[in-house]
């Protein structure tokens, strides 16, 4: 019986012996994937770091948008230029009642007003004569001119791409003082 037995164990163990990885095949295996798992990881990091730059640029560029739009605004309702330096730029707008306007700050104004933009780096604020507000943040520079009409503001942001040089400049005409002007162009016979 003893044999009969030692017999059957014989013909199993030859089995066991040749089922599964060897050690050797394991660590060739770990070592593949930890090789494949470095080159994802290589693939990907510079990937994030470009997105991380695409959502920086994008806020940055939605923030000029809103800032030129509200300069914008501001300067095509204005009736005069009260004041125009490098770094202030001073508006004169009529209200009233009737004809309420909207100032740079987005309140409803019903009597003339005085709207004040300023930039002292790294913002750009704006004051309506209820307290100044800051409407741009992290630029490196801002300028205003004025000829004739027509008021030029150059905004260059932080860290802005050598592709957009000095900065990105905003033209934009007095629209009251034009319109007065064909107006009284047309009255005259």
């Amino acid at each position: 019986m003893i044999s009969a037995h030692h017999t059957q164990w014989r013909h199993i163990k030859p089995a066991l012996r040749q089922s599964g990885f060897s050690l050797s095949e394991l660590m060739i295996a770990m070592v593949l994937g930890l090789i494949i798992m470095i080159a994802v990881i290589n693939f990907f990091a510079p990937l994030k770091a470009t997105v991380e730059e695409s959502k920086r640029l994008e806020n940055a560029a939605d923030a000029l948008r809103y800032a030129t739009l509200t300069l914008s605004k501001s300067i095509k309702q204005a009736d005069n230029v009260a004041l125009v330096s490098a770094n202030e730029l001073v508006l004169s707008t009529r209200a009233s009642a009737s004809q309420p306007s909207i100032s740079c700050l987005g309140q409803s104004k019903t009597a003339d007003y005085i709207e004040t933009f300023s930039f002292m780096a790294p913002n750009l604020s704006c004051n309506d004569g209820d307290g100044a507000q800051t409407l741009l943040t992290g630029l490196e520079a801002a300028h205003f001119s004025q000829a004739g009409e027509l008021v030029s503001i150059n905004l260059k942001p932080l860290a802005l791409p050598t592709q957009y040089g000095q900065g990105i400049s905003l033209q934009v005409a007095l629209r009251k003082p034009l319109w007065q002007q064909a107006i009284n162009s047309q009255q005259v016979p």
